[in-house]
């Protein structure tokens, strides 16, 4: 005879002798989730003039959309590699000396950032 058996439902679970309970897996997650977004969100250089605050508040926002939304993060990544080959393409198509147009491909980009 074949019996299936419905498994409990476990909601949440206080801290067991050698084990971990739903608080513990909850911080674990928040916390790797902290360190892998901080990590992988890499900002351009601030200015000079701007406090620390500033940027801390800067990378915590971009982590919050890492978090909720890691995909806007990816294309804006995509984004902006698209724009510096097109930018390098329309400068050696320009320039035919390399280290010019790198100069000049370094000194553009500077500009449309502040």
């Amino acid at each position: 005879m074949n019996t299936t058996s419905v498994p409990e439902v476990v909601g949440w679970v206080p801290i067991p002798i050698g084990g971990r309970g739903t608080f513990q897996l909850l911080v674990s997650c928040a916390v790797t989730t902290f360190l892998c977004t901080w990590s992988a969100v890499h900002l351009n250089v601030p200015p000079d003039h701007k406090p620390m605050r500033w940027f801390i508040l800067r990378k915590l926002k971009w982590m919050s959309v890492g978090v909720v939304c890691p995909e806007y993060i990816a294309l804006m990544a995509l984004t902006e590699w698209w724009d510096a080959r097109f930018l390098r393409k329309e400068l050696r198509s320009m320039l035919k000396d390399k280290v010019f147009a790198q100069l000049a491909l370094i000194i553009s980009t500077l500009g449309t950032k502040y």
